[in-house]
């Protein structure tokens, strides 16, 4: 498990249930859900684009 896998653990598992359970869209409270640097955002944007997600990100 790579360090992206580890602290994202969490981000991961809900995209497994999400996709498990056949729900097309994931709603993060705010940006830093997808990480804090420019390589865990692309990152995390990769697995739900492969995923086959829609993003939402909630308001303030």
């Amino acid at each position: 498990m790579n360090s992206y896998e580890q602290k994202f653990s969490g981000f991961i598992q809900m995209c497994v249930d999400a996709k498990r359970n056949d729900i097309g869209v994931i709603v993060v409270s705010h940006p830093a859900v997808l990480g804090d640097n420019y390589d865990e955002v692309i990152e995390s944007l990769s697995r739900l684009a492969e995923a086959g997600f829609a993003l939402q990100i909630a308001g303030r």
